[in-house]
C-alpha cells in the first residue's frame, strides 16, 4: 500500500491555519467594535458584551476543530501505517507460498 498523498496530510494543517485567522479575525473584530465610542454607552456596553461573547464562542472553535483535525490526522498516519503492514505481512506470505508451492513441484 502506498501512503497517503501528501494533500490529504497536509489538509488538517491548512484547515487548522484557517481556522486559526479566523479566530485571530473574530479577536480583532471584537477590538474594533470595543474602540467605537459614537453609540451611548449603556447601548455600546451590552452591545459588546453580546458580540464579545459571541465572538469569544465563534474564536473556541477554531481550537476544537484544530484538535479533531490533528486527531484526524493521526489516524489517517496509523492507518496508512496499518495498510503498509498488512500489505507487507501478505507479500512475505504469499511469497513463502509460492516458493512452497514451487519445491513441491517436480523439476
Amino acid at each position: 500500500m502506498s501512503p497517503l498523498p501528501k494533500s490529504i496530510s497536509s489538509l488538517p494543517r491548512f484547515i487548522s491555519s484557517l481556522l486559526r485567522s479566523i479566530s485571530s479575525l473574530a479577536r480583532s473584530i471584537s477590538s474594533l467594535l470595543r474602540s467605537i465610542s459614537s453609540v451611548p454607552r449603556s447601548i455600546s456596553s451590552s452591545l459588546l458584551r453580546f458580540i464579545s461573547s459571541l465572538l469569544r464562542s465563534i474564536s473556541s472553535i477554531p481550537r476544537f476543530t484544530s484538535s479533531l483535525l490533528r486527531s484526524i490526522s493521526c489516524i489517517l498516519r496509523s492507518i496508512s501505517s496499518l495498510m503498509r503492514s498488512i500489505s507487507s505481512s501478505l507479500l512475505r506470505l504469499i511469497s513463502s507460498l509460492m516458493r512452497s508451492i514451487s519445491s513441491q513441484i517436480p523439476s
